[in-house]
């Protein structure tokens, strides 16, 4: 029996498809060891409360002596560890977070990721810092890495990416939790929406009038 050759590409294209789908993950989690920054940059998400942690340890461990919140147009020094302290704490315990936007046509498509790095630039810039570390989830940092390709540009900027929590790129069977096959997807989608609209972006700080430096 003679198989076509027509029959044998779908054959290499659904295994090529498979082995793109199992091994998705591992492009999305990215990790750079840390460095010492300028600043720690903190990324609000759905679940806040190891990304918060996560970053007051890198500061407790002398990475960085201030922390940017921009999502909420937040910062704090490390000499005032009192309401720093505090403010993760009860960051901890809320879920859910997004950037507030501005009333403009321009900023209504934009994912809320790309807004908060484009704050987070203006933030660094009005402080003159040329150094920081990112934090958020596993999952989220190769997104996060493209987004800043394109919104850190104009000087020579030092940027590291560290997760939330650590995870094995080889993670077995991640594909039998919903959950789980439920954010590669999402993840790969805010991708591939950031690659298609951010060529016409025109980058910018959307709360511009809104920021301030750093006490």
């Amino acid at each position: 029996m003679r198989i076509s050759l027509k029959n044998i590409s779908f054959i290499f294209f659904v295994l090529f498809a498979l082995a793109l789908f199992f091994y998705s993950p591992r492009y999305l989690i990215l990790t750079t060891l840390p460095v010492k920054s300028d600043v720690v940059v903190l990324l609000l998400g759905s679940i806040n409360k190891e990304r918060a942690e996560e970053a007051y340890r890198l500061i407790s461990e002398g990475y960085a002596g201030t922390l940017f919140v921009p999502a909420q147009k937040k910062n704090f020094n490390i000499s005032d560890n009192a309401n720093l302290s505090h403010y993760i704490k009860k960051l901890s315990k809320q879920n859910w977070l997004t950037p507030k936007r501005e009333n403009r046509p321009n900023y209504q498509f934009q994912e809320n990721t790309h807004l908060e790095m484009i704050a987070a630039k203006s933030m660094m810039d009005s402080s003159n810092f040329t150094s920081a570390i990112f934090v958020s989830s596993p999952y989220h940092l190769r997104r996060i890495k493209i987004i800043a390709d394109k919104v850190f540009i104009g000087k020579a900027y030092q940027l590291s990416f560290i997760p939330s929590y650590h995870v094995e790129k080889d993670e077995p069977l991640w594909w039998v939790s919903r959950n789980a096959v439920a954010m590669v997807v999402s993840e790969y989608l805010k991708i591939a929406w950031f690659l298609l609209y951010g060529p016409f972006c025109q980058e910018e700080n959307p709360w511009k009038r809104q920021l301030a430096k750093p006490k």
